[in-house]
């Protein structure tokens, strides 16, 4: 007499396939997860698609030049080229992996998505994405929030000193912008993937009080003092960023496309450099009353002309007085995203 086979529970059918393998509806799918107690949603959305698409790439990337590497039979040893390679594909990938968790996009799609990368398999967003922990959304708010305040605190003293350093530094200058735009679209990368709210931002970098609090904190301070600073911003360490945003950036995210962008770095120079010359509001009278702030990027033409973080060798100042006239580019040079 035919018996129905009964399924012990590590043998139960997968609710992504139907009982011949063949991929559910995702409509279905979700009915399914939620009969089983699941939630009705458990899939990324689609900016983190492009963020886990691109880890899947890059995971195939690392791969196959892993393959590449490996020592074949009469060779003493892999190619130090080859190896080179991989070794920068695998740190690649590995940033943007950080640059993922810092946005939001659970551990546990970033881990499944890189193991099938890794196997050779190309991206697929109607997988059965494994149920993962909860977000901690504060935390990663909090973090961006921190983030965010250093890019500021690099940002004054680039109106404060920026006219004076570019031209008596050429090479700490241009050294200053690529830190300070790196670190800046870094933090709308990180923005966009998190999908921060209209009330997030407003919080993170629309509150008058926070530009004037900053504009006010080195009005005071010696030429000197800008200068220390100025310098330490300079020699920081920022390859590891200019990775995550690369990554990111390749995958379609940043400033154009968030719904609640971040402000570009030449308009928060623009900002602080206007609040250090037009102070809004007696330091000891507490915050300004203004709440909003909008940003303008026709001010940013009168304090930074030109931020390139692709051109290193660039001899032009970075930033400039209304006074100075403005550089000159050539048809073959980057667009950086900042208007002259």
């Amino acid at each position: 007499m035919f018996r129905r086979r009964q399924l012990v529970p590590d043998q139960r059918r997968d609710p992504s396939r139907d009982r011949r393998g063949h991929a559910e509806p995702r409509a279905r799918q979700a009915r399914i997860r939620l009969q089983q107690g699941a939630s009705a949603v458990n899939e990324p959305n689609r900016v983190q698609q492009r963020v886990l698409r691109a880890v899947t790439t890059q995971a195939m990337e690392a791969g196959k030049l892993a393959n590449s590497a490996v020592v074949r039979p009469g060779e003493s040893g892999p190619d130090e080229a080859r190896r080179i390679a991989h070794e920068r594909s695998v740190h690649r990938c590995e940033q943007l992996r950080i640059a993922a968790i810092a946005g939001g996009v659970p551990q546990e799609w970033i881990a499944q998505t890189h193991h099938r990368g890794q196997l050779g398999m190309a991206w697929r967003p109607d997988i059965h994405w494994r149920e993962h922990e909860p977000i901690n959304r504060a935390r990663l708010l909090a973090d961006l929030h921190s983030d965010m305040r250093h890019v500021q605190d690099i940002a004054v003293v680039a109106a404060a000193y920026g006219h004076r350093g570019a031209r008596v530094e050429a090479g700490t200058s241009q050294l200053f912008a690529r830190n300070l735009n790196t670190l800046g679209r870094r933090v709308a990368a990180i923005a966009h993937v998190l999908g921060v709210t209209a009330a997030e931002a407003e919080q993170l970098w629309g509150r008058q009080d926070q530009w004037t609090a900053a504009a006010t904190a080195v009005r005071g301070l010696s030429q000197d003092t800008l200068l220390g600073r100025w310098r330490e911003h300079a020699r920081l360490d920022t390859r590891e960023a200019a990775l995550q945003v690369s990554g990111l950036e390749d995958a379609g995210i940043g400033v154009a496309t968030a719904k609640n962008p971040a402000p570009m770095v030449k308009d928060m120079v623009a900002r602080l450099g206007h609040l250090l010359h037009h102070p809004t509001a007696d330091p000891g009278q507490g915050p300004c009353p203004e709440r909003h702030v909008t940003f303008s990027a026709t001010d940013g033409a009168q304090i930074a002309a030109s931020i390139d973080a692709t051109n290193l060798a660039a001899a032009t100042p970075v930033f400039r007085s209304a006074a100075d006239p403005l550089p000159e580019f050539s048809d073959s040079t980057p667009d950086t995203g900042v208007e002259p």
